[in-house]
C-alpha cells in the first residue's frame, strides 16, 4: 500500500468530521421540535382567544393581499376562482380552513357548520340594520376555533365588480360589507404557536 500524504490524510478527516457535524446538527434540530411539540404549554381560554384572533387578523390580511395580487395580475377572472389558489396555499401553509360566505345563498352552502350559519345570519342581519359587525370566535368541537370577521369591499377593484353586479345580495361600494370570512384553525395549532 502506498502511503497517503499527511496533508490528504487531513483533508480526509476535516471533510469526516464536517459531515458528521452536520448529520450531528440536523438531528439536534429534529430532537429539538419534538421535544417543542410535546411541552406543556399553561394557557388561559382567555390567552388561546387572544392569540386565535390575532393568527385569525393576519391570515385575512394575507388573504387580501394575495387575492388583490391575483386580481391586478388577472383582471378577468372572478374573485371565487381566484380566491381557491389562496385558500388552498393558505391551508397547505398554514394548516388552516380560510372561506369566503359572501351574503347570498350560495355563500350560505359554504358554511360547514350550524354556528358558522348563525354567525353568517347575525352578520347579515346587523348589516341589512346598518349596526356594527365584529369579529366573532367560536369553539367548533374540542379541537377547532372558528374565527369570522367582515368581508368588506376595500379595494376599487372590489367596488366595480361589486357596484355593476346583479345579485342583490353582493351588490355594494367600496367600504361595504359584502360577506363574512371564516377560518377553521386547529386549536392545537393556536397553543403550540406559543411555544414558538
Amino acid at each position: 500500500m502506498k502511503n497517503i500524504p499527511l496533508s490528504s490524510l487531513i483533508l480526509l478527516v476535516f471533510i469526516l468530521s464536517m459531515a458528521c457535524h452536520e448529520t450531528n446538527t440536523q438531528n439536534r434540530e429534529a430532537v429539538r421540535q419534538e421535544i417543542r411539540s410535546r411541552e406543556i404549554v399553561h394557557a388561559t381560554p382567555g390567552q388561546i382567544a387572544e392569540r386565535a384572533t390575532e393568527i385569525g387578523d393576519s391570515l385575512i390580511e394575507k388573504s387580501e393581499n394575495q387575492l388583490m395580487a391575483l386580481i391586478k395580475v388577472n383582471p378577468d377572472t372572478a374573485c371565487p376562482a381566484l380566491f381557491s389558489q389562496v385558500a388552498d396555499g393558505l391551508k397547505k401553509r398554514y394548516d388552516c380552513t380560510v372561506i369566503r360566505l359572501g351574503f347570498d345563498p350560495k355563500g350560505l352552502e359554504k358554511a360547514e357548520s350550524k354556528s358558522e350559519r348563525e354567525v353568517w345570519d347575525a352578520y347579515l342581519y346587523n348589516r341589512e340594520n346598518r349596526f356594527p359587525i365584529s369579529a366573532n370566535l367560536q369553539k367548533s368541537g374540542e379541537k377547532v376555533l372558528i374565527y369570522s370577521k367582515a368581508l368588506v369591499a376595500k379595494n376599487a377593484e372590489c367596488g366595480t365588480c361589486h357596484a355593476s353586479t346583479n345579485n342583490p345580495w353582493l351588490k355594494g361600494q367600496v367600504g361595504d360589507t359584502i360577506g363574512i370570512w371564516s377560518l377553521r384553525l386547529s386549536k392545537k395549532n393556536v397553543i403550540m404557536s406559543f411555544v414558538e
